[in-house]
């Protein structure tokens, strides 16, 4: 027997990446089904179009694209749970769903390809959890609704009721497992876990054997009673040998990890950084061959209840914490989709308040492959790099813009909606603003809040209070990443650094290297001309500098539009060059469209880091640069740790080369 040593899992970071349609329903639920019978599994959701209407559609999968296959209306209360299971055997997942009215449909595709929906039971309360499984020659669906588990057999076409099960507590969720002629229903309660060994014989179900586990309560906020425990969900980790595995998810966001074989065990308690745990799923969520559990819960961030979702990567019998996101609204579950193209896979989320959005998987071991290649070329190829810095590289010593815009209307004694009320009646707010903004009463752009704060006094007041914000103390602490940077323009490996920050972290850096007169510094409006930079290096400060208060360009009124001076320069120097974008979010009303032309007429190579997701206006970038066969990437992390694994790399192609 040949024993296979499996390497480290590389860990997961999930980037959203865009919206399936342009409907506007709720999107409540979400399963996966091969409703066709072509052999490739469809989404299959369903959400809120209107009052006492869902709107369930099916989604196919086809090279990569996501395709609406059909949209068919319940026009009877929106669907809570959805199943989807070949209940009649004939190679076509029907969907079995409740709605909010407490009926259970089933809808099949028929001959002709016509739809057919049929009822097959109106139930007493809320259904909570719908399962199926195929057992001696039939189907058995097995329905969580109040204190008790209906289950209904079906040989034809219509799911008759076989046996009800009661239970002293609300049944949450529900799994079926086969284990060899007998079914373990695991049941998840109010309070309690309960494993029921099940033996069906013609048209008898008895109850071999029923293990209950008393789950303790919770305190869910501090001084207040304990809350009862609820178990949401039950995932099959692992069968085998009649040795069956699971994970529960509670209401108090701990995740329980079970053996049961002769007896039910315990193997291990693991609390959460969510609020409630609410869906499990395990799966291999980055393809690359072990199985990863994915947690779907909840937070609470300043009073507001945000979606949560953690994954855990499974070792030595153990979940270890390897990656988690937030999301604005609940989530309610998940799916993995593979995409047949490039074998990656993309993570489907139904939300409250949203149509489906998906997001896609990135490994830790793919972004460093990208660096690893990236160093190599800056390496290779003398000053065909130019860096573009924004504010995220230097926001581990000063604010970012819309802490800024807070602080300055807080002081100003405002409020967002103050502001907003000012900039509506601005032609600049109406022509340029709400174009490149979503409007929110919770955050107003630093642009918006300067114009309105220079308008409300002066523009010598706006400059005194934005330089508070970017005053350099003896302490200064300078980040690593201008380090690496001040040595690549040492190794003349950059020459070119253009900047939307106003401060003068690189500067300072260049002097402690001596380089300060080596480098030329433009930030006032008659520097830039391409005369004064050929065969040069620069630092290009296209809003202006904190040391110098007439170069600062930063109310809306001022950074509508890219100078033409500027605009020259920018074009001439991405013309031949590749552009690093670090902590630059490409929301500038002036830059972001002069750089989408530019990128768009050169095909430009453009390679971004920045932790967050990417914005719209970047991947629209990252697509312009992409149709010109050019690899540019997007780097999900923090600035110092990408220069670290670029200074690391650096170094070993430098080391390899001396010997």
């Amino acid at each position: 027997m040949v024993t296979v040593k499996l390497m480290p899992k590389p860990e997961i970071i999930i980037s959203f990446c865009g919206k399936v349609s342009s409907k506007k329903e709720d999107v409540t639920n979400i399963c996966l089904g091969d409703f066709d019978g072509d052999g490739d599994e469809e989404i299959i959701c369903g959400g809120k179009e209107r009052d006492n209407c869902t709107l369930l559609r099916i989604i196919k999968n086809i090279d990569g694209k996501y395709e609406t296959m059909l949209n068919y209306s319940h026009e009877n209360g929106y669907i809570r749970v959805i199943e989807c299971f070949d209940i009649n055997n004939d190679g076509k997942d029907e969907i079995i769903y409740g709605d909010s009215k407490y009926g259970l449909y089933c809808l099949d595709i028929k001959k002709g390809n016509v739809n057919q929906k049929i009822k097959f039971a109106t139930l007493s309360g809320t259904i909570n959890c719908i399962k199926a499984l195929y057992e001696k020659d039939k189907s058995y669906i097995f329905v969580g609704v109040k204190h008790e588990i209906k289950i209904y057999s079906c040989e034809n076409e219509i799911p008759q009721l076989f046996e009800t099960l009661p239970f002293k507590s609300t049944v949450k969720s529900v799994l079926p497992i086969k284990n060899d002629n007998r079914i373990i229903l695991l049941v998840g309660r109010e309070e309690y876990l309960s494993v029921l060994t099940l033996q069906i014989e013609n048209a008898n179900i008895e109850v071999v054997e029923e293990i209950e586990l008393y789950l303790p309560p919770f305190q869910k906020e501090q001084n207040s009673p304990p809350d009862p425990e609820r178990v949401y969900d039950i995932c099959l980790i692992g069968k085998e040998n009649n040795q069956i595995k699971f994970a529960c998810g509670c209401r108090s966001g701990k995740i329980y990890y079970f053996c049961l074989r002769e007896d039910l065990y315990l193997l291990q308690e693991l609390q959460t950084e969510a609020k409630s745990v609410y869906k499990l799923n395990f799966f291999d969520i980055d393809n690359c061959g072990t199985k990863e559990l994915s947690i779907i819960g909840k937070i609470t961030k300043d009073q507001e209840a945000y979606g949560y979702l953690e994954i855990f990567k499974f070792e030595s019998e153990k979940f270890i914490h390897i990656s988690n996101k937030t999301y604005e609204k609940r989530i309610f579950s998940i799916l993995p989709i593979e995409k047949k193209k490039d074998k990656k896979i993309d993570l489907f989320l139904s939300a409250a308040s949203r149509p489906l959005v998906y997001f896609k998987v990135t490994t830790t071991e793919h972004i460093e492959n990208g660096i690893r290649l990236l160093a190599s070329e800056i390496m290779e190829k003398i000053g065909e790099f130019c860096l573009f810095l924004g504010a995220g590289i230097s926001a581990q010593v000063f604010p970012l813009a819309d802490q800024i815009s807070r602080e300055i209307i807080e002081k100003d004694e405002g409020s967002t909606d103050i502001v907003f009320s000012y900039l509506e009646k601005s032609p600049q707010f109406r022509k340029h603003f709400e174009c490149y903004y979503k409007r929110s009463y919770d955050e107003v752009p630093l642009e918006g809040t300067l114009f309105w704060y220079k308008n409300s006094t002066d523009r010598e007041s706006m400059i005194k209070t934005l330089r508070t914000f970017f005053e350099c103390g003896g302490n200064l602490k300078i980040p690593y990443s201008f380090e690496v940077i001040a040595e690549l323009i040492r190794l003349n490996k950059i020459n070119y650094v253009f900047t939307v920050n106003y401060d003068t972290l690189l500067e300072e850096k260049l002097k402690e290297k001596k380089m300060q007169n080596v480098v030329m510094k433009l930030f006032k409006q008659n520097d830039f001309k391409s005369v004064n930079i050929c065969h040069k290096k620069a630092i290009l400060k296209l809003h202006g500098s904190i040391d110098d208060s007439e170069s600062i360009a930063g109310a809306l009124d001022e950074v509508t539009e890219l100078k033409e001076n500027k605009r020259q320069v920018l074009d001439f120097i991405l013309n031949g060059h590749k552009v690093i974008f670090i902590g630059y979010s490409f929301r500038d009303l002036d830059i972001y469209p002069a750089l989408k032309k530019i990128v768009e007429k050169y095909k430009t190579s453009c390679y971004f880091v920045n932790p967050a997701d990417p914005t719209e206006n970047i991947e629209e970038i990252l697509n312009l640069s992409e149709q010109g066969d050019i690899d540019s990437r997007y780097f999900q992390m923090k600035s110092d740790l990408f220069f670290e694994y670029l200074s690391e790399n650096i170094s070993d192609l430098k080391a390899s080369t001396s010997k």
